[in-house]
């Protein structure tokens, strides 16, 4: 049995194990299967669409990811449109999800989030100029995020801060 390695940079192909006296692996102990190994350093280039960098690569969004806070949570039970993350700091991360086949409207009071009607906040579009955002997101809000339409199956996701008293 001939088992190659297959890498996209097509330079990789080569016999990786040949019966008899292959080594079992931790993965796969029966030797008749055995691991690939890593490509060759340098062997192997890594490829990322456009798209993959930018939902991959965005830093704010990462922040919100990394944070060290409990994970987000619905913001009305039983419906997975509005999710709410309480993050370090005191700012929410609020992603509005649409999984539907059209458009949809979506926003949060201020009262579900734990913060108070008169609350005001700075609102933040964290994928930027590659929202999905079909109109202009407001930079700051009070005592909610005003219903948005939200392209079909996408995600907004917005980063509040409480504003500074004057």
């Amino acid at each position: 049995m001939n088992v190659s390695h297959t890498c996209p940079c097509k330079k990789g192909n080569r016999p990786i194990c040949e019966p008899p006296g292959c080594a079992p692996s931790p993965i796969h102990p029966d030797p008749r299967h055995p691991t690939p190994p890593n490509p060759a350093k340098h062997n192997c280039k890594g490829m990322l669409t456009d798209l993959q960098k930018i939902i991959l690569l965005n830093k704010a969004v990462l922040a919100v990811n990394q944070d060290t806070t409990p994970q987000g949570f619905p913001v009305v039970e039983g419906d997975s449109a509005v999710w709410a993350r309480h993050l370090t700091g005191g700012d929410v991360a609020l992603a509005l999800y649409n999984e539907a086949d059209e458009a949809r409207s979506l926003g949060a009071s201020f009262a579900s989030l734990g913060w108070s009607a008169e609350t005001v906040a700075t609102v933040k579009d964290l994928w930027g100029k590659h929202s999905c955002a079909k109109q202009p997101v407001a930079s700051s809000a009070t005592g909610q995020v005003a219903n948005m339409t939200v392209g079909p199956h996408s995600t907004l996701l917005l980063r509040l801060s409480k504003a500074s008293p004057q």
